[in-house]
């Protein structure tokens, strides 16, 4: 089993929510685990640069934004840009920012698909 995904299902108070006081003792928080790692703007100039680079915005969820790619600004370089946007679309993290993503026509639903085709 993935250790992600057993935390995730921790934190969710799914399998091994019985350890949850044990992982703690460890120093693993639970709360904090939504807080955006990155200012929104930053994640707006990443969409953008994403769009300029592939002319949509259905960022695959795997999509990292490459250490050395010059097309991005170097405070997003190795943002897991696909990864944010899940988290958008599930309500995990820059809610309050929904409609402005939608008026940039960011798709907010979720895709059973990776979008790995269209890049």
């Amino acid at each position: 089993m993935k250790l992600g995904k057993a935390i995730c299902k921790v934190r969710n108070g799914g399998a091994y929510e019985a350890h949850r006081s044990r992982f703690e003792a460890l120093g693993l928080t639970f709360d904090r685990w939504n807080e955006p790692q990155y200012p929104f703007a930053l994640v707006r100039q990443a969409l953008e640069s994403f769009y300029g680079r592939y002319g949509h915005y259905e960022v695959p969820q795997t999509y990292v934004v490459a250490a050395d790619d010059a097309a991005y600004a170097v405070p997003v370089r190795g943002m897991k840009l696909g990864q944010i946007v899940q988290d958008i679309i599930h309500d995990e993290r820059y809610a309050e920012h929904r409609g402005e993503l939608e008026a940039m026509g960011v798709p907010l639903t979720a895709r059973k698909e990776l979008m790995v085709d269209r890049i």
